[in-house]
Formats: C-alpha cells, sequence, structure tokens
C-alpha cells in the first residue's frame, strides 16, 4: 500500500493553493477532480506519479484558472436576467452560523449558473474561482438573498469575461472571511459596466445592515474585507 507522504501532502496544499491544472488525457481536470482518489489507497501511487511529474507551480499564476468543471459551456451565451447575491450557512446545524455568500447568475426560471470564490487553501487564505451550472435558482439551505437586476440583455459570459478581465478571480480571504466582500465587489464591478442596475450593491448593503442588528453573528458588520493581488 502506499503511504501519504509529508512531501505528498505538500505537493498537495501547493497544488491547491495556486490551482493547478492538468491534462488528462482529454479532458482539464482541476485538483479538487483528483481528490477523489485520495480515498483509495490503490490511487495514491498514481496521485504521486501524477504531481511528482506534472507539478510546477507558478506563483505568477495563482488562481489564474477558475474551475470550470461543472460549468455548461453552451451557457455563456444564455441571458442572464437577474444576479442574485446569495448567503447559505457555512454550518447548516447552527441557527446562528455566519454565511457564505456567493453569486448566482439566474438564466431561467429553473437555472442558475453559481460563480462562487471559495477558500480552498486554510492556510494561506487563497481561492479559486468556482463556476458551476445549476438546475436551480437559489439552493435549498439559502438563509437570505439580495437581487441585482440586470440592464437590457446580459450573457453569462459577459459576467465572466468581466470578472477575469478585471482581475477578480484573484482574491485573498482576511483570516478566512471576506466572501460577502467579493460579491459586493463584484456586484460594484457589473454596474460600473453597465451591465445589472447602478444602486444594486448599494440596496444589497442596506438590506444586510438591517438584518445585522436582528443577527449580528449571521450578519457581521462591517463587512470584512479581503484583497485582490494583482
Amino acid at each position: 500500500m502506499f503511504t501519504l507522504t509529508d512531501e505528498l501532502r505538500a505537493k498537495i496544499r501547493v497544488s491547491r493553493a495556486y490551482k493547478t491544472f492538468y491534462t488528462f488525457p482529454r479532458n482539464a481536470i482541476s485538483l479538487r477532480n483528483f481528490q477523489k482518489h485520495l480515498t483509495y489507497p490503490s490511487n495514491f501511487a498514481f496521485l504521486y506519479i501524477v504531481f511528482d511529474m506534472a507539478l510546477v507551480p507558478v506563483h505568477a499564476a495563482a488562481n489564474d484558472n477558475p474551475d470550470l468543471y461543472d460549468f455548461n459551456p453552451q451557457h455563456r451565451d444564455w441571458r442572464v436576467t437577474q444576479v442574485y447575491m446569495v448567503g447559505v450557512p457555512v454550518d447548516y446545524r447552527d441557527p446562528t452560523s455566519v454565511l457564505h455568500w456567493r453569486l448566482h447568475l439566474v438564466i431561467s426560471s429553473g437555472q442558475s449558473v453559481k460563480v462562487d470564490f471559495v477558500l480552498d487553501d486554510v492556510d494561506n487564505y487563497l481561492g479559486y474561482l468556482h463556476v458551476a451550472s445549476r438546475r436551480y435558482v437559489l439552493p435549498s439551505r439559502v438563509h437570505t438573498y439580495g437581487v441585482a437586476p440586470t440592464t437590457g440583455w446580459v450573457t453569462v459570459g459577459q459576467i465572466l469575461d468581466l470578472i477575469i478581465y478585471q482581475g477578480l478571480h484573484r482574491y485573498l480571504y482576511n483570516d478566512g472571511a471576506g466572501c460577502r466582500y467579493w460579491c459586493m465587489v463584484v456586484i460594484d464591478r457589473l454596474a460600473a459596466a453597465g451591465l445589472v442596475v447602478s444602486n444594486a450593491r448599494a440596496r444589497i448593503e442596506q438590506m444586510i445592515c438591517g438584518l445585522s442588528v436582528q443577527s449580528p453573528d449571521v450578519y457581521p458588520h462591517p463587512t470584512i474585507q479581503g484583497t485582490f493581488p494583482h
């Protein structure tokens, strides 16, 4: 049986931090999908070979590759009618749990594209942009959400391209927090580009401030800010 050595753990940790992608053998597969192998000891040797031969992290490319594994590329051209900023409990069992915030691009009455900046490396507070097509508009365990209506004909591709072009796919959490701020900044940039209504961020912030008075643990105020390294 292959032993999961400290060297392999280090390789996995570095790869998660820089979200390195591999070509294997036909598809671009992210590390997140390699994690499935970790539950099977017989696959450890295979993993070690892959990491030993393919892992060459480049610091300048940190967070450069969004995780599109669950994204239907046909949805790039679909119209977005509203952008939902969605808060879901980090711990579903705790009614006072702080929320993780992400965006859902509504593309039909029953579908959305989730745009989520996921904290992936707890040691360095690095994350990666996860984009996924979903067969629902809101997740079943949503706690609350704000709405940013789009203006005119706006596509999923336009929003994703803006996020990448403006460097919003590179983000450092602040002591593990900052997802709400990331969503706010994205909505603010969408408004500046004329893709959502101009007062979208102000309306959502006003809503959250009101909820914070009632539930300060769930809606901490002021909003904790991460940073965008460039």
